[in-house]
């Protein structure tokens, strides 16, 4: 039977983020020492890393903003047609024409003279 060696993981705090692990580490590096360039890369990687969570957490609020937008624009919608709905009256089956009102007298119309009417 292989004999397996397991390290037990550290566990990590909600609070810590690995940003703050690389800062820590660049302060300890210049606080004791010049920091080499594995260090400055990591610390600068890191500072991209922060600041493309950062744009990204931005992205994500506007995206819920534009969200929000669009359902508050939809139930605006909903109020409007269904009082559009109430208002309008209801259309008459197929073949069947709205009956029109009688005139109480008629309307004649005067004819225009003939240009051959002397008169």
């Amino acid at each position: 039977m292989p004999v397996v060696s397991c390290s037990r993981a550290r566990p990590r705090c909600a609070f810590e983020t690995r940003g703050d692990v690389f800062d820590s580490r660049s302060e300890q590096a210049g606080s004791k020492r010049a920091a080499n360039a594995r260090t400055r890369r990591s610390a600068a990687r890191a500072a991209k890393h922060a600041e493309r969570r950062e744009q990204a957490e931005i992205r994500l609020w506007q995206l819920a903003c534009k969200m929000a937008k669009v359902l508050r624009w939809r139930h605006a919608q909903d109020i409007w047609t269904a009082w559009m709905r109430d208002r309008t009256p209801l259309p008459l089956p197929r073949g069947q024409l709205l009956p029109q009102p009688q005139r109480a007298t008629p309307v004649y119309y005067l004819a225009a003279p003939s240009r051959t009417d002397p008169g």
